[in-house]
């Protein structure tokens, strides 16, 4: 039995730290979160049990995610696999704005928004059903 486990990148770094729709825009992990980068190292260390080629990584091709390297690149030899169907929702127009900005501008959609976030079609991007399909889809290469 194949086992699978998915881990997701911490918080970006943003230099204004105003929350902010973002999805594609390529931004850094925040220094604050790479310790858990190092930390997720071990623990895959400990699963591999001495071995190296175990275990196969998958990651999202934005460097928020590749910071796994960092922690985890020693450990499983080279077996990091970068797809960009892992990357993010595409939040399209919505992409790296403020939500106080999209609220008063784009009042009703953000409404909607809540009321089915899973649904929500992002203006010229996707939803985040969308963005589970291609998940999968990179998933499946693996």
């Amino acid at each position: 039995m194949r086992k699978i486990y998915l881990v997701r990148h911490g918080k970006v770094k943003q230099e204004d730290k105003m929350r902010r729709c973002i999805g594609h825009t390529d931004l850094p992990l925040d220094e604050a979160f790479v310790p858990s980068i190092l930390e997720l190292g071990e623990w895959i260390a400990r699963k591999q049990q001495g071995r190296k080629a175990s275990m196969v990584l998958a990651s999202g091709t934005l460097q928020r995610a590749s910071y796994i390297q960092q922690g985890a690149g020693e450990v499983i030899s080279g077996n990091i696999r970068f797809d960009e169907n892992l990357n993010e929702v595409d939040t399209g127009l919505w992409e790296n704005r403020t939500f106080e900005e999209i609220k008063l501008n784009e009042h009703q959609l953000f409404e909607e928004r809540g009321k089915a976030l899973g649904y929500f079609h992002f203006p010229q991007g996707e939803s985040i059903y969308e963005a589970g399909v291609r998940l999968e889809k990179g998933l499946n290469r693996f």
